[in-house]
């Protein structure tokens, strides 16, 4: 009976370096696009929640910085305030440019 040992430790170091170079980026960057797309919906939402929250006060954006900033957090999400404004403003102005588009 022949050693066919080599055959198997090859088949198994080409199946490693398969995994390695095409299917664990792949689940990367699914993840990631996925949790991308979860930040979205939820800083989308808690600006809205804002903006509807504070809409009858002016001057109202620290307040308004604050509600999103504390709802991200209790998502998992955690910034520093210029990251989280740049953020904030991103949104804002996609709101902002949709209903130019509308109207």
């Amino acid at each position: 009976m022949q050693d066919i040992t080599w055959i198997i430790e090859i088949v198994i170091t080409v199946l490693g370096l398969v995994l390695a170079r095409y299917v664990i980026p792949a689940l990367k960057n699914w993840v990631r696009e996925k949790d991308l797309a979860e930040l979205d919906y939820w800083l989308n939402m808690a600006v809205y929640a804002a903006e509807e929250r504070y809409k009858e006060h002016a001057g109202s954006g620290a307040l308004k910085f604050a509600d999103v900033k504390s709802f991200l957090e209790a998502k998992g999400y955690t910034f520093d305030d210029e990251t989280l404004a740049v953020l904030i403003d991103g949104v804002v102005k996609q709101t902002v440019n949709a209903w130019e588009g509308e109207g």
